[in-house]
C-alpha cells in the first residue's frame, strides 16, 4: 500500500506491505521518508517491485524493491520536471507515463508523456517525451480512460485543452523497439462530426469529452457523452458514429 500522510508543507510518502493473518490485515514492512513534502501521484506494481511517483516541484520516480516483503528498498530513483498521474507497462522493463510538465517550480504548462526504461533498477531513464501545451488528459483521474493496444503498439490518451480548444483523444505510437524506443503523435480524434477537419477545432464543449476507448475487430470505438465514434484502426478516419440522445 502506497500513501502519503501529514500536512502539505510537511508530508511523507510511504509504501506499506501487509499481511493477511486471517482476521486483519497486519503490516509486516514498511519504507518512508519518499520525497518529504511532496504528494504520491502515481503507483504502479509488477512483479516485485513498486513504482511510485511523488510531486510537489519535480517528479520522483522511485523504483520499490519488495521482494523481501519485510524490509523493502529504494533501488533507483529518477527526478524530472512535472509529474506521472498513472504509468502503464508496454514492454519489457518499458513503462509509459500520462501526466503533467511543469516548471522547475512546480507550474504545470501543459500534458506529458513519457517512456521510461526501467531495465536497470538503480537507473531508471527516460527514453521519450511528448508534451503538449496546455493540455490535460481524464487519464490523470481515471485510469480507465487509458487504452494500450499492444498489437499496434496504440496508445489512445484523451486529451483536452483549453488554450486551442481541442477535446477529444490522441493516438500515440510508443516504439518499444531496443534501437528506436520513442514516443510518436499519430492523430487528433474528435467527436466534432459538424467539422470537415480534425485539425483545427475549435469550441470547447465538454459533451465531447471522449471518457473511453477500445479495439473491436478492425475499428477504434470511442465514447463521449455525445457519441459512440468508430475509427478505422489502420488508418484512424472516422468511419461511422452514433448520435446519443439526451448526451
Amino acid at each position: 500500500m502506497a500513501t502519503t500522510s501529514g500536512e502539505w508543507s510537511d508530508s511523507e510518502s510511504f509504501v506499506a506491505v501487509l499481511e493477511d493473518d486471517g482476521r486483519a490485515l497486519k503490516q509486516v514492512g514498511k519504507i518512508g521518508n519518499l520525497r518529504r513534502g511532496e504528494d504520491i501521484y502515481a503507483v504502479r506494481y509488477i512483479a516485485d517491485k513498486a513504482y511510485v511517483v511523488t510531486f510537489r516541484q519535480t517528479d520522483p520516480l522511485y523504483v520499490i524493491d519488495l521482494s523481501d516483503p519485510t524490509d523493502p528498498t529504494t533501488e533507483g530513483e529518477l527526478k524530472i520536471t512535472g509529474y506521472s498521474a498513472y504509468l502503464h507497462p508496454v514492454g519489457e522493463n518499458l513503462l509509459l507515463g500520462v501526466g503533467r510538465e511543469a516548471t522547475t517550480t512546480g507550474r504545470v504548462t501543459g500534458a506529458k508523456v513519457s517512456l521510461f526504461d526501467v531495465s536497470d533498477p538503480a537507473d531508471p531513464r527516460t527514453l521519450d517525451t511528448l508534451v503538449l501545451e496546455g493540455g490535460s488528459s481524464e487519464v490523470e483521474w481515471d485510469a480507465r480512460a487509458f487504452l494500450w493496444w499492444a498489437p499496434e503498439e496504440l496508445a489512445v490518451v484523451p486529451m483536452s485543452n483549453w488554450d486551442n480548444g481541442f477535446n477529444g483523444a490522441v493516438a500515440l505510437i510508443v516504439s518499444t523497439d531496443d534501437a528506436d524506443p520513442k514516443i510518436t503523435m499519430r492523430t487528433r480524434i474528435s467527436h466534432d462530426i459538424d467539422q470537415e477537419s480534425d485539425e483545427d477545432i475549435w469550441g470547447y464543449d465538454w459533451d465531447k469529452q471522449i471518457t473511453r476507448s477500445m479495439i473491436i475487430n478492425d475499428d477504434l470505438w470511442t465514447l463521449s457523452r455525445s457519441y459512440l465514434q468508430a475509427n478505422d484502426l489502420e488508418t484512424l478516419d472516422r468511419r461511422a458514429w452514433l448520435d446519443i440522445p439526451g448526451g
